[in-house]
């Protein structure tokens, strides 16, 4: 019987681990494939420098698994790759934009959601007035991180809307914790300026009437 059992354990074990495994490449694999596309998309025609910026507006809302943006944390060289989505399968692929959340733009609160054991496990490391980018093919908005939190999964006040925007990291906690973990580590960034295509750059704290 103790044989049987410690024979469980590393079938449990081994079973844990390819799942672990399975999960990253999964995600690595998705993430090369949104920079491939990505990569194709930036190659195409951009207005020209001297053309004016594009009027700010408000983003339209987009399809489960579309490619929302790049997310990229520069002090701890993190880029990443953001679908519309948070549900597991979304996630699976990379860190999720929280839909009904606003995308990020001008205006309102943006949740991105992400596995602490793939995408997000560099959030461990994150500091109180770290830069975090995220770029769509429009403009790049750079937000600046003013806290960090833990939370408790019942707690949504990150997923509110805020008059003003901002941008919401969320991801489990612990980041080491074998299981589902019981806490969330939300990481909160306002708006701080916003840089379009043309790399005209303008301040979205106050977009034009």
């Amino acid at each position: 019987m103790r044989n049987f059992f410690a024979w469980l354990l590393v079938i449990v074990g081994v079973v844990v681990a390819y799942l672990g495994v399975r999960q990253v490449w999964k995600s690595h694999a998705a993430q090369q494939r949104a920079a491939a596309e990505w990569s194709r998309e930036e190659a195409k025609p951009k207005p020209p420098v001297s053309a004016p910026p594009p009027a700010l507006k408000k983003p339209e809302r987009l399809l489960r698994g579309e490619s929302v943006g790049r997310l990229s944390i520069p002090r701890l060289g993190a880029s990443l790759y953001v679908v519309e989505g948070s549900e597991l399968a979304d996630l699976e692929n990379g860190p999720g934009h929280v839909v009904g959340t606003a995308l990020p733009g001008p205006t309102g609160n943006c949740a991105i959601a992400g596995h602490r054991d793939t995408v997000f496990r560099q959030l461990r490391n994150i500091k109180v007035g770290d830069e975090v980018v995220v770029e769509t093919h429009q403009a790049a908005y750079h937000y600046r991180v003013s806290d960090t939190q833990i939370i408790l999964p019942t707690n949504t006040k990150c997923l509110m809307p805020t008059p003003s925007a901002e941008l919401h990291l969320i991801t489990c906690y612990p980041f080491y914790f074998v299981g589902n973990a019981p806490k969330r580590f939300v990481v909160t960034a306002p708006l701080e300026r916003v840089e379009n295509i043309a790399k005209q750059d303008a301040n979205l704290n106050h977009p034009p009437a």
